[in-house]
């Protein structure tokens, strides 16, 4: 594994900002959703569909990127950003998603796979 950056210090969180951290999931991953991920294994942001740019981490392998994976959680992954804090960044329901045998990238789908989840 390479990485380009680090990932945001928990002291860099504003105030306002450390009642979401603290809330947020911090059950890790595992290695069951981790092995099911696609394609090419990097992590960097994204930004008005263009990117990743700039890329934060790449995966050697795809044991390397289910090792990291199964053991990040929501919080720990709010953390991977070089602009805001927990801003759209990976969750383990956005990765439920993603893997659902009807993913729609459209923003409206997710919506609604958050209504029939919650």
């Amino acid at each position: 594994m390479k990485m380009f950056f680090s990932k945001m210090a928990r002291s860099k969180i504003k105030k306002k900002d450390l009642e979401i951290f603290q809330s947020l999931d911090q059950e890790n991953y595992g290695r069951e959703l981790a092995r099911k991920a696609k394609g090419e294994f990097t992590l960097g942001e994204v930004n008005d569909g263009m990117g990743p740019h700039p890329v934060l981490i790449t995966f050697e392998s795809l044991e390397e990127f289910v090792e990291w994976l199964a053991n990040q959680n929501d919080q720990s992954m709010s953390l991977y950003t070089l602009s805001s804090f927990n801003n759209q960044t990976i969750s383990k329901i956005r990765l439920k998603y993603y893997l659902d045998n009807n993913y729609n990238p459209g923003w409206n789908s997710y919506c609604e796979y958050l209504r029939e989840r919650g």
